[in-house]
């Protein structure tokens, strides 16, 4: 099974006097693995259901392989699709749940379509559970049923509308690599729609970030993580502080920030944000908190920080610190791994630092506001 290249241009859709979706263009390549996430509202999902056929664009086109498919009927798309409810049918076993697309296109009757079965079941490690109902399997069972019935008859693309939201946190984490596998191992192009940051960094090659209807921002994990382009983005995935600053100086995209009355931080401004500013205009410098540091004689080009810590939160591996800045009175977060920091008590004072080669500049009083 080898996926096919799916385009999308300039899609639209407008209920009414509101867009749910606008102007999006993405070139999915064959065999890639593409999420799109973003919060509540920002057209993900129907931008999901366009492609599957049960929302139609107001305005543009969706191309599969080269083929037109954007006012074909759903059944007539070849597309497969896992719902996030799964929609397995409970009078069904497994193994028909598994068969029913190939019954759908009249290919059940063969030897090669019974093989084919077994093929995908053994895929998804459920031969012993052939002959059980999906109210007889775990969650994470019923999942890998929902993904063998959409690989089964050769989809070109499949679809997924946050498969995994009802599983817990571990079952979850380990769902991701298992679909991931199967992807990587058969070559399916896979457009994957979640709320879960994570997740999508986890899973993707790729990862469209939407906002009121548009791609703010399209690329690899590590490129949205490291460099996003607007600070919702870089408020979007994973955590990040925005400390405010004001613009001192500026060569090109490098600008020179004040904190406070006190600290200067040099940073790379945003390309999105840096037309029209000038000195003694506001700024917000992005910084992750796995890229704030103590002991400031240990850091390279460092910025100190002065604060107090206000409190210490274990999530195993690591340690989240909570500091109050002394320069502008808000807290910011600091991770660190737990096993190798001794944390004064609360209230102490403590000194941080700042790296500048990890700080982002984005203009504008507010960081991003998901």
């Amino acid at each position: 099974m080898i996926g096919e290249r799916l385009t999308l241009q300039d899609i639209q859709k407008q209920y009414g006097l509101a867009w749910a979706v606008r102007d999006a263009s993405v070139e999915v390549a064959a065999g890639e693995f593409i999420s799109i996430v973003g919060p509540s509202g920002s057209g993900k999902t129907t931008l999901l259901t366009m492609i599957a056929g049960f929302e139609m664009p107001t305005r543009g086109t969706i191309r599969v392989g080269g083929k037109d498919i954007t006012f074909l009927a759903p059944n007539r798309r070849d597309i497969g699709m896992v719902f996030q409810k799964y929609a397995l049918f409970p009078h069904l076993s497994v193994r028909q749940n598994i068969e029913f697309p190939l019954r759908m296109r009249n290919r059940s009757q063969s030897g090669s379509a019974r093989a084919r079965v077994d093929e995908m079941l053994d895929l998804v490690q459920l031969r012993p559970f052939a002959d059980r109902f999906p109210h007889e399997l775990s969650g994470g069972q019923q999942q890998r049923v929902a993904v063998a019935r959409a690989l089964i008859f050769g989809p070109p693309v499949i679809l997924m509308d946050e498969p995994l939201g009802a599983l817990d946190k571990k079952l979850r984490e380990s769902m991701q690599f298992e679909i991931k596998r199967l992807q990587e191992s058969l070559g399916t192009t896979v457009v994957y729609v979640t709320h879960d940051q994570d997740e999508a960094l986890t899973m993707s090659d790729r990862v469209a970030v939407m906002r009121d209807g548009r791609i703010e921002q399209i690329g690899r994990p590590s490129e949205l993580y490291s460099d996003p382009k607007t600070a919702f983005v870089a408020d979007f995935l994973g955590s990040i502080n925005f400390i405010p600053a004001r613009l001192m100086s500026r060569a090109g995209d490098v600008v020179t920030a004040q904190i406070g009355s006190g600290q200067i931080v040099t940073a790379r401004l945003s390309r999105e944000d840096g037309a029209g500013l000038e000195a003694g205009d506001a700024l917000q410098l992005a910084v992750r908190p796995e890229h704030i540091g103590f002991n400031a004689a240990a850091a390279e080009n460092a910025v100190p920080l002065e604060g107090r810590l206000e409190n210490v939160v274990f999530a195993g591996a690591t340690v989240m610190v909570f500091v109050r800045l002394c320069a502008t009175g808000q807290t910011v977060r600091v991770q660190v791994p737990s096993l190798d920091l001794s944390l004064p008590d609360k209230g102490s004072a403590v000194a941080l630092t700042l790296s500048a080669k990890t700080v982002k500049a984005f203009g504008g009083d507010k960081g991003g506001e998901a």
